[in-house]
């Protein structure tokens, strides 16, 4: 066989390698995907009935899949407030409205969180800016 026809062969096989590769590579990141997706779910489900126990291992097994995301640091800013663990929750909340600063929902529990604490001008703050929405 010619030299120009071996290297032909290789970039097939290093395509078909890499095509192979991405395939799994998109199966993997659907999967996480839905396991995010179904933690987060579980643990919006649980808090909305005051499971606080279930909620935070649900949200934190979410973390452990996307811990950037706005529903992981919500969710449980939430429970954290709902707690009265007032600085922590203020702490997620923050946390959650740098990912997405439009949710209302994220803003008016950091008010709620600042003003049990005592902190008025900012939970005040965050007031105004839910009532701008």
């Amino acid at each position: 066989m010619s030299r120009n026809r071996y290297i032909v062969i290789a970039i097939a096989i290093i395509i078909v390698i890499a095509l192979i590769s991405g395939g799994y590579y998109l199966i993997k990141l659907t999967r996480e995907s839905n396991r995010f997706n179904e933690h987060v779910t579980k643990g919006y489900d649980y808090l909305k009935n005051d499971n606080l126990g279930p909620a935070y291992t649900e949200f934190r097994k979410a973390g452990q899949i996307r811990p950037d995301s706005f529903d992981f640091h919500y969710g449980i800013g939430a429970i954290y407030l709902k707690q009265r663990n007032l600085p922590r929750a203020a702490e997620e909340l923050e946390a959650s409205l740098m990912i997405n600063p439009d949710s209302t929902d994220a803003r008016y529990s950091l008010g709620v969180a600042y003003h049990r604490m005592g902190d008025y001008p900012k939970a005040l703050q965050e007031y105004q800016e839910v009532l701008k929405a």
